[in-house]
Parts: structure tokens; C-alpha cells; sequence
């Protein structure tokens, strides 16, 4: 018997999820609690275009990133939003991903029947 054709592996789907908690796991290593008022100030991430701020685990996210990164700055948006705004993002910059949810309805459905689903989404997010 001869063998099959060689298969290449599926590659692996990235965990969201577990990026950030090592992220966050790594920096209490370190000694350093995201969530606790640093010597330096990290304000609360938003988003300018919104003008929402961050909230749950993405605030806590992005103000690790901002920690890491060196970053002064809470404004936090897509890379579309800053081109829709004429912003440039800075050269080599690198995203930070954020999810959310929403709540989706089914079409053709009255009233009495809608079944609202949730749906995650991703979106990766640049400092401004």
C-alpha cells in the first residue's frame, strides 16, 4: 500500500481570549497590575470617533497595551475610523485586538417570534 497524499496541518485559530490572558498574566509576573493606578497615569481608553469609552476586559486590554508599549495616549480606533477622520496612523504601527458583541435578529420574524442572537466580533484597534 502505497501512502495517502500528505496533508498539511489546518493552521491553528487564534484565541482572542488567551492572548490576553497571558498578556495581563505576563505583566503580573512582572509586577505590574494593569488595573491598579501606576506612578504614571494610564487614562481609560476611547474611542475619538465614538467618543465611548472602553469597557470590561478590552479597558483592561488595552490599558496593558498601553503599559507595554510605552503609549501616552487613550485614543483608541480602527484603522477605518482614522482614515474615514484623514488621521494617519503611525508607520509600522501594530493592532490590538478588541471584541464585542451584538445582539443580531433573524429576518422575516414578527414580533412574537424574535430570537435575538448573539454574535462576537473582533476588530483590531490602533493607538492614537
Amino acid at each position: 500500500m502505497s501512502p495517502g497524499p500528505a496533508t498539511s496541518p489546518t493552521p491553528q485559530k487564534r484565541d482572542h481570549r488567551q492572548e490576553v490572558t497571558d498578556s495581563i498574566v505576563r505583566m503580573l509576573e512582572e509586577g505590574v497590575a494593569p488595573w491598579q493606578k501606576p506612578w504614571e497615569t494610564a487614562a481609560m481608553p476611547f474611542n475619538p470617533t465614538t467618543e465611548r469609552p472602553y469597557r470590561g476586559g478590552n479597558a483592561i486590554h488595552l490599558i496593558a497595551t498601553e503599559l507595554a508599549r510605552g503609549y501616552d495616549d487613550p485614543r483608541w480606533m480602527t484603522y477605518k475610523q482614522a482614515a474615514q477622520q484623514g488621521w494617519q496612523v503611525r508607520q509600522g504601527e501594530r493592532g490590538t485586538h478588541i471584541e464585542f458583541w451584538e445582539l443580531k435578529h433573524r429576518e422575516n420574524e414578527t414580533a412574537q417570534e424574535r430570537n435575538e442572537r448573539p454574535n462576537r466580533k473582533a476588530r483590531r484597534t490602533v493607538d492614537a
